[in-house]
């Protein structure tokens, strides 16, 4: 951009767009109406929480016809029950937190930077919280906060936990309708209900191994292809992802660990070694063929996407043998890092429990397991109309020795509502 003697602001190039030039004043009146426009939504955003505050207190919902504060927001602000439910944890939030509360009505601070520091400040935190903040934006009050906890200060050591992404897409009625069916072939594969990380993450192995084979003699390469980086010293993981570099969970790098293919250290000089998998081939190959080419999971009768895992982890000394192997299916082997599922035995006489639940090889078996899936059917319920996942964990924990197990999914999901009810107003 040049500017004039006239006092405009001018292109470089004649052929900008067909945009015609901006005078200064003009360009300044704008950008002073904007930040107006900022200043005043911030003390709307404050003057919102307070009146939230004020609801959440009173329940007044209840007075006026409404089921829940969830309905009651869609019907004042339109509000989705997600973000309904983010709208009053950082209006309760604020309640406690006057200068973070103040530095957002005087714009100082974006709603968006407010809800990031909500977090993890507290009255005794949060000045050094918002000294730390100031001038960053909001992707890095994000990067500032992430990977600390409640009452942390920013200077302190980070804990090892890695935050959820969210993905949003918005998809046509006919590619809605596929997504629906994938899930759904997916689904049956599996033989229960799946949350959706575990489908994205399904879906996503179907296209990045697209060489994996369904073949009971024929085994898979290692999933664990993708650039996965871990630190010798701090054992800490990065994926590559498209060119942003991702850190990743504990677990998923012991996952990787279980079933990858090795290329040593990528900072030091070429050693002109080949690749080597953690695996021999030939062990591969004979535990494909033994656990015919499906996840062993009782229940599950997945045939793609499929990992080799140890049963005795590589980092408590387990081993290649055969007998400390197992096909799983990446679903599976992410819940047993996760420590959802657990594994015992000697290949192929395994025991696996879930949450406490048997799944091994006894008459009721599909009975329990089917259970389970109802279970999991619940709680994605329960996060889809805006509850927060532990709560609805804990929900479906505390009533499932209270009803059938044949009950429907309706029912539990209305049960798990009415318990989480009664103990918001005890």
């Amino acid at each position: 951009m040049l500017q004039n003697d006239d006092n405009q602001f001018e292109c470089d190039a004649k052929n900008d767009n067909g945009r015609e030039p901006i005078s200064q004043h003009d360009c300044e009146a704008i950008d002073g109406e904007l930040r107006r426009i900022a200043r005043m939504r911030a003390g709307q955003d404050v003057e919102e929480a307070r009146w939230l505050r004020d609801a959440q207190a009173h329940q007044i919902w209840r007075y006026l016809g409404f089921s829940s504060a969830f309905e009651y927001l869609e019907d004042v602000f339109g509000y989705a029950p997600r973000t309904a439910r983010e709208r009053l944890r950082v209006a309760e939030e604020l309640g406690a937190l006057d200068e973070i509360e103040a530095a957002l009505r005087d714009g100082k601070l974006s709603y968006s930077g407010a809800r990031e520091l909500t977090r993890v400040a507290t009255p005794e935190t949060q000045g050094a919280w918002l000294a730390k903040a100031r001038g960053r934006t909001l992707r890095g009050i994000e990067l500032l906060v992430g990977r600390h906890k409640k009452g942390d200060l920013p200077d302190d050591p980070t804990s090892t936990d890695i935050k959820p992404r969210i993905a949003r897409f918005e998809l046509s009625p006919e590619t809605f309708a596929l997504l629906r069916e994938a899930k759904n072939v997916l689904e049956n594969e599996l033989g229960a209900f799946m949350e959706d990380e575990d489908f994205v993450h399904a879906m996503c192995r179907t296209v990045i191994d697209g060489r994996n084979s369904v073949s009971a003699d024929e085994p898979s390469r290692p999933a664990h292809q993708l650039a996965v980086t871990i630190c010798d010293e701090c054992h800490r993981g990065w994926q590559d992802a498209a060119g942003v570099v991702v850190e990743i969970p504990p677990s998923a790098i012991e996952r990787a660990e279980c079933d990858a293919q090795l290329i040593g250290a990528i900072d030091g000089a070429a050693t002109g070694k080949r690749a080597t998998t953690t695996i021999p081939l030939a062990t591969r190959r004979q535990i494909w063929r033994r656990d015919h080419g499906r996840c062993q999971v009782p229940g599950c009768r997945a045939a793609r996407n499929l990992d080799i895992h140890h049963v005795v982890h590589r980092a408590d000394g387990g081993d290649h043998d055969p007998k400390n192997l197992v096909v799983m299916c990446s679903g599976h082997h992410k819940l047993l890092h996760d420590g959802l599922l657990a594994v015992k035995g000697a290949a192929p006489d395994l025991t696996f429990t879930r949450r406490g639940v048997f799944l091994g090889k006894s008459t009721d078996a599909p009975n329990r397991y089917a259970a389970v899936a109802l279970s999991t059917r619940a709680r994605a319920a329960l996060t889809r109309l805006g509850i927060d996942r532990d709560d609805a964990r804990s929900a479906i924990d505390a009533i499932t020795a209270h009803v059938d197990h044949d009950a429907t999914l309706e029912l539990v999901v209305r049960e798990a509502l009415l318990y989480l009810d009664h103990n918001r107003s005890t």
